[in-house]
């Protein structure tokens, strides 16, 4: 009987011990599960992205039909602290005009033509709400001429605090493949593409609508709260020029709203992503920037008008005849939007400035153009180009002072003031 007893206590004991190794068992295994859950709901996104990415490389798969942009931008979203009541949000009837200006000393070193720009800006849109985003810190004399134009200062770091998520994984990401240091500045190439980023960082902190970006070597001619109409007719909800046929120049961009912005961007990151071998292989050249990634996202989601109706993603009108639904949606003047070719005929590179430059994969040709300044209000001077009105021009050559429409000279193409080659 003893011994029974003793049998069934052991069995007991035993039983209670195999039952506490299962619930040990059972927690590590839902721990690890747990693991695994929280890995994909941060990353799944991003691999969805990805191979969408690759997908759509085939031109036979080419349809914007598989995206789900909710999809790709939820976790991101949800994830963005929201700054209200900071800023000043345009609404859908108002334009809002944004220039980024990157590293510490741009004001007066490499980008201070932005002040051209600036004031070219504030004299065609009196009225226009414009930002500008740089570092925090800047000088007194910074501040007092930005508010002398009567613009809005955003800091860098704020963004990058409230809404920089995007920016993190971009500076973790990025690389230069093909580098461009002009007039010295190592950061040039890193800067061109980042700015994209920092004004999504914008849209989304502030959930400001129809932002309107222009390079800070860029002179308006037009007001962007008389182009948004013709956007809203076409149903446009992000557009950049193309200036060859892979590659579009964000000298002037437009987005509806932070979601439109950030599909570009994220198509930009996942470019980076891909690394150094492969990023070149998707886009077919060793070189790796703003511009050839922009031309590729338009091949890929702006093929023709069918397709960017389809998307909202538009190829803003560059060439002097096309069909192009901004020049067709609403009885208004036709208008042309300057990539980099114009500026660059008219007023020479970098390099070489007032040498007019020209190369033949362009998509359009102006050698033999005249540039044709009208009265404006009749206190200025914007130009057309074959009846077209020029939205902006994107002076490569930095020197802007002769383009502002406040002068009674500013290049023409004819010889006599030394803008047009010999043919």
């Amino acid at each position: 009987m003893i011994c029974l007893k003793q049998i069934s206590k052991r069995f007991d004991i035993w039983d209670l011990c195999i039952n506490r190794r299962f619930e040990q068992k059972k927690i590590i295994l839902i721990f690890f599960i747990s693991l695994i859950l929280i890995h994909l709901y941060h990353t799944g996104i991003v691999s969805l992205f990805r191979q969408h990415l690759w997908k759509v490389s085939s031109r036979s798969q080419r349809d914007l039909h598989d995206v789900d942009f909710h999809l790709m931008t939820r976790y991101y979203t949800n994830n963005s602290t929201t700054l209200t009541g900071t800023f000043v949000s345009s609404g859908s009837d108002h334009a809002t005009l944004v220039f980024v200006c990157l590293g510490v000393t741009s004001f007066d070193n490499y980008q201070k033509y932005i002040w051209l720009a600036l004031r070219q800006a504030r004299l065609i849109a009196p009225t226009l709400h414009i930002v500008v985003i740089s570092h925090a810190n800047q000088s007194s004399i910074v501040y007092k001429q930005l508010r002398e134009l009567n613009t809005t200062f955003v800091a860098y770091e704020d963004l990058l605090k409230h809404s920089g998520i995007l920016l993190v994984e971009f500076h973790r990401t990025f690389f230069v493949q093909g580098n461009m240091e002009p007039d010295g500045n190592r950061m040039f190439v890193q800067h061109t593409s980042e700015r994209l980023l920092v004004l999504h960082a914008y849209m989304n902190a502030t959930n400001t609508l129809d932002v309107f970006h222009i390079e800070n070597d860029n002179m308006l001619y037009i007001d962007p709260n008389e182009l948004i109409a013709r956007f809203y007719a076409c149903d446009v909800k992000f557009a950049i020029p193309k200036a060859a046929e892979h590659t579009a120049v964000t000298s002037f961009l437009y987005a509806r709203s932070a979601v439109e912005i950030e599909h570009f961007v994220r198509f930009m990151i996942e470019v980076f992503r891909l690394g150094r071998k492969k990023a070149i292989d998707f886009l077919n050249t060793s070189w790796i920037n703003d511009m050839t990634i922009a031309g590729r996202y338009l091949d890929l989601y702006a093929m023709n008008d069918s397709q960017s109706r389809e998307s909202g993603i538009f190829e803003l009108p560059t060439q002097f005849s096309g069909d192009f639904c901004l020049n067709k949606a609403r009885k208004e003047p036709f208008i042309i939007f300057d990539a980099c070719v114009l500026g660059q005929y008219y007023g020479g590179r970098f390099s070489v400035p007032g040498i007019p430059y020209w190369e033949s994969s362009r998509l359009v040709d102006p050698r033999g153009q005249i540039l044709d300044w009208r009265r404006y209000t009749g206190s200025f001077r914007v130009p057309f180009i074959r009846e077209l009105r020029i939205v902006n021009l994107h002076v490569h050559s930095k020197v802007l002072t002769s383009f502002e429409s406040n002068r009674d000279d500013q290049p023409t193409g004819k010889p006599s003031n030394r803008t047009l080659p010999k043919l």
